[in-house]
């Protein structure tokens, strides 16, 4: 299956979807508010990024617009650990 840019919009749409129902039922603390307003926002950027970046007619524009997306997903990628395992299982030394 080839993935394309009308695929890609979707699943980046359905992602961020699924992360704000998902983080409805955490337990509302200072920490895990904090860590899931950055985690909504990231996620949601990372569409808009995409979505911006199919628009742009210039392949510099483009380039530098897919590198900020990879920016908001390597961001993503680190503040998920945390929000995603209860604290007892997290290898924190």
């Amino acid at each position: 299956m080839m993935i394309t840019p009308e695929l890609l919009k979707a699943r980046t749409k359905k992602f961020a979807i699924e992360v704000i129902l998902s983080v409805e039922d955490l337990p509302y603390k200072t920490s895990t508010n904090i860590i899931t307003k950055q985690l909504i926002r990231a996620v949601t950027s990372v569409g808009a990024i995409y979505r911006s970046a199919c628009r742009q007619d210039q392949k510099l524009t483009l380039f530098l617009k897919l590198q900020s997306l990879k920016k908001k997903l390597k961001n993503l990628l680190l503040s998920l650990p945390p929000v995603a395992k209860p604290p007892n299982q997290l290898n924190i030394k």
